[in-house]
């Protein structure tokens, strides 16, 4: 008798998990069955391709990574997308560089400097040494010598898609400086937000819901722990 239960439960059992892998399976590649594409999501959609090429800090092995020179030749070449990081200067400004107050010094390693960015003002940053690049060609121009600001890449290259790392994720001033530019300069369906810090991801859509933001590495864990236990599409 108690054999008999027992071989029922474990075949409705395995009946409900293959219904539910059956419907997981499904619904994966069906998904907008249960779910409304967010409408921010269908803008991006409109650029949609299959391969993007994404430039990480400007081309950076034939120019010096994260100057305009750099983001330049990456347009030039045809690049869809700049993957930047974004600081702010002592006197507020918001500069494309990796600089980030819990890791090694960015700027010594650049620039001989052992001083974060936030304290110089613009115009008091060190110029880059002469860049030499993987063939032998030296770049010494005024392209070449110093960090941008955001503002100047909006400017030239508006039709370029990119990905921002707020390097000071939690800094409120750096954020809606940002948001202004993106604003100011029409970029909100060219530009996502990037961080690996899930509380600076919920900060950085704060106010401004209408802005594409990238997973973090919270978020990564997550969709990957719901992708392998067959809950992801639900």
């Amino acid at each position: 008798m108690v054999g008999e239960l027992l071989s029922q439960i474990w075949f409705y059992l395995w009946y409900v998990v293959a219904a539910y892998l059956s419907l997981s399976w499904f619904f994966f590649f069906f998904p907008t069955l249960l779910h409304k594409t967010p409408e921010r999501r269908q803008r991006f959609k409109q650029y949609h391709q299959d391969t993007w090429v994404i430039a990480h800090r400007g081309g950076s092995l034939e120019r010096r990574e994260n100057t305009f020179g750099a983001f330049k030749y990456a347009v030039e070449l045809g690049v869809q997308m700049l993957e930047i990081d974004v600081v702010l200067t002592k006197d507020e400004e918001v500069v494309v560089c990796h600089d980030d107050p819990g890791e090694v010094y960015r700027m010594e390693e650049l620039m001989g400097v052992r001083q974060h960015m936030g304290e110089f003002n613009y115009d008091d940053l060190p110029e880059f040494p002469d860049f030499t690049d993987i063939w032998g060609n030296v770049h010494n121009s005024p392209d070449d010598k110093k960090l941008p600001k955001l503002e100047r890449l909006f400017q030239n290259f508006p039709n370029i898609f990119y990905s921002i790392d707020l390097k000071y994720g939690d800094s409120v001033v750096l954020r809606e400086k940002v948001h202004a530019l993106i604003k100011k300069y029409n970029m909100q369906e060219k530009v996502s937000m990037a961080t690996w810090l899930e509380q600076n991801r919920l900060k950085m859509m704060e106010g401004h819901p209408e802005l594409l933001c990238a997973f973090s590495e919270t978020l990564v864990f997550s969709v990957v722990k719901a992708l392998l236990l067959g809950y992801l599409p639900f």
